[in-house]
């Protein structure tokens, strides 16, 4: 959806539960890869 549907008259903007269960979708998602990553980046050596 266009954003602008989404912003009440102060210009808050209030997601619509589509709109949220895709953040949260793509959050879990982010966290997932994060953790996998994780022994990938504590083997790097510092910069």
């Amino acid at each position: 959806p266009s954003y602008r549907t989404l912003l009440d008259k102060d210009g808050a903007y209030h997601p619509s539960e589509p709109v949220l269960g895709g953040a949260r979708a793509m959050l879990d998602e982010l966290f997932r890869w994060s953790e996998a990553l994780k022994g990938l980046r504590s083997g790097l050596p510092s910069e």
